[in-house]
């Protein structure tokens, strides 16, 4: 029974400390040379949850263009996202930064 039990934490301890990989939707990376930092950006964010590594979610929408329209940007001048991760979920956040 000892033994059972040591089995059942260890793989227990295998599956939720293991490696998960957040894919980004990061297909476009341009050069932000031209972009005014100096400048008072507004900032729109838009998250969503994904439980048990992503088998259940998201609940929420990740959208740029939600973010966009939710704070007023009407030009989006950089957009960033955030990962957090917690024990058996982790929240998915995009910031758009504009004008």
């Amino acid at each position: 029974m000892r033994n059972i039990l040591l089995v059942v934490l260890t793989a227990l301890a295998l599956t939720t400390s293991g490696c998960i990989a957040n894919v980004t939707p990061f297909g476009n990376i341009t050069d932000i040379q031209e972009v005014d930092l100096s400048s008072n950006f507004k900032t729109g964010e838009t998250c969503a949850w994904f439980i048990l590594f992503h088998m259940i979610g998201p609940f929420g929408d990740v959208s740029v263009v939600k973010a966009a329209q939710k704070s007023g940007i009407k030009k989006a001048e950089i957009v960033d996202y955030r990962i957090e991760n917690y024990l058996i979920a982790d929240r998915t956040c995009a910031v758009v930064y504009g004008k």
